[in-house]
């Protein structure tokens, strides 16, 4: 993965299961073969730390091919998304379950 890591943040699903993501600037190019479930997010400064609210989750093969167009970036870029998290997961099956239960938790804008 090139720089451009901001921090780690943990999001919590329907389930009550929490997840741990890397969250990094919008413009990172991730290296190629990366499996894993991605959050697109609007990142905001608190008093005291940072809120990130989902704006799309989804899951790839290959997270190399989120530099590129994403046929949900004009809505979260009117939403204010900024930053982009990962979690690197190779299985799919657990991917697509993590990405259901993160859907189901926070209903993000450019979801549905």
């Amino acid at each position: 993965m090139m720089s451009g890591r901001i921090s780690t943040a943990f999001f919590e699903g329907a389930s009550g299961e929490r997840y741990r993501f890397e969250v990094y600037q919008m413009d990172t190019i991730f290296k190629q073969g990366l499996n894993g479930v991605y959050v697109i997010a609007r990142r905001s400064k608190l008093k005291e730390g940072f809120d990130l609210e989902p704006l799309f989750i989804g899951e790839k093969e290959d997270l190399y091919f989120l530099q590129g167009y994403h046929p949900q970036q004009n809505c979260y870029l009117k939403h204010g998304a900024n930053c982009k998290c990962i979690r690197i997961e190779s299985s799919k099956e657990l991917r697509k379950a993590f990405v259901e239960d993160l859907i189901d938790y926070y209903q993000p804008a450019c979801n549905g």
